[in-house]
Order: C-alpha cells, then structure tokens, then sequence
C-alpha cells in the first residue's frame, strides 16, 4: 500500500497553478495571513528584504508592491 504524495510532488504540479494551491493549503492552516505577517516583519526592519526561496515570486511581489525593496532567491 503506496501513501499518497502531498500536493506538491505531484508530477502535474506547474506554476499555473502553484500559488492557487498552495494558497488553498495556507488557508487550511492557521498561518492567518502570511504575507501580511512578512509585511509587519518588513515594516519592522525596514530598508531591503531578502526572500530566500521565493518560488513563484508570490510574497516578493506583494512586499515590493507595498515600496520596499526586494530580492528574491529560488532554484
């Protein structure tokens, strides 16, 4: 009897439809609102942020959205 893979090892899995899911993942969660929290932790800081496994880009771009200035790293 094979476990079933999580979500994201699926071989079907593209950037259309990451944020969506992992969206729908978060928000069966008790994260609340993380890009809100990173936002808070940015504001808190200040000057630039460094997202180290940015994937598709999807809290980066609410982050630079919101003025700060913002690196993101991924594979």
């Amino acid at each position: 009897m094979s476990e079933e893979q999580p979500f994201y090892a699926t071989a079907d899995l593209n950037t259309a439809i990451y944020d969506p899911r992992t969206a729908l993942q978060l928000a069966q969660t008790v994260l609340g609102d993380d890009i809100a929290f990173y936002g808070e932790l940015a504001r808190e800081v200040g000057g630039h942020v460094l997202e180290v496994g940015c994937g598709t880009g999807r809290v980066a771009i609410e982050l630079a959205r919101d003025g700060y200035d913002v690196t993101g790293v991924d594979v």
